[in-house]
Order: structure tokens, then sequence, then C-alpha cells
């Protein structure tokens, strides 16, 4: 079985382009356009990883991983963000990426984060 990832992203061609990358790395992808409709995706499903845009509509990436926090405790995230600055500490931050990312740095994060928790 392979491992899901939900992608949170408000832009849509960056959105379908995360996806893409997964569905051809033969992960099960998920998306959510907000904060709210990734929580309402977390209460139905379990996910392995989650990408997580910090600028979005309404409930923005801090309040998303402090929400997170209360309900997934040992989430596992990768943050891909054009302003990864404006980041608050969080345990649930495996890494960070800086907009615009370079596919080959995001696939190796993916793969380091493989190793390091599904190697089991």
């Amino acid at each position: 079985m392979s491992n899901t990832v939900l992608v949170i992203e408000d832009e849509k061609s960056i959105r379908d382009l995360l996806v893409s990358i997964f569905e051809d790395e033969e992960f099960r992808v998920v998306a959510a356009g907000t904060a709210e409709e990734a929580i309402g995706i977390l209460s139905s499903l379990v996910v392995d990883i989650i990408t997580l845009d910090l600028s979005l509509p309404g409930m923005n990436g801090n309040e998303f991983l402090v929400r997170l926090g209360e309900i997934i405790p040992d989430a596992k995230v990768v943050v891909i963000s054009a302003t990864p600055d404006k980041l608050k500490a969080t345990k649930q931050v495996f890494e960070v990426i800086a907009k615009p990312f370079d596919i080959d740095r995001l696939l190796e994060v993916i793969r380091k984060w493989e190793s390091k928790y599904q190697s089991h």
C-alpha cells in the first residue's frame, strides 16, 4: 500500500503540479485548497505526510499547524511557502522548502521522510 500525501495549496496550478509529482512517485494523493478543507479531509482519512502552504485564505498555515497539533499531534508536515520566514516553530514541521521550489529538492525531502518514518 502506498503512502498518502495531503497537499494543502490554494493556488490551483501549484496544487495540480504537486499532485502530479506525488502521483508520478506512486503516492496516493488528496488535495485541499484551504486549511478548513484539509481539516475535513483529515477527519475521515489517515494521511502519512502533509505539504502545506503558509499563505492560505481563511485559516492560514500557522493556524492550521496549531489545529493539526490538537487533532493529530504526530503529523508530519513539509511546508512549501514563498514566505518561509513567517513560519512559527512547530514540532510537526519536518522540513521547509521555499517557493519557487525545485522538484528534485522536494523529492529528496520526501525520500528522506520515507527513510526516516517508514523504515519500520
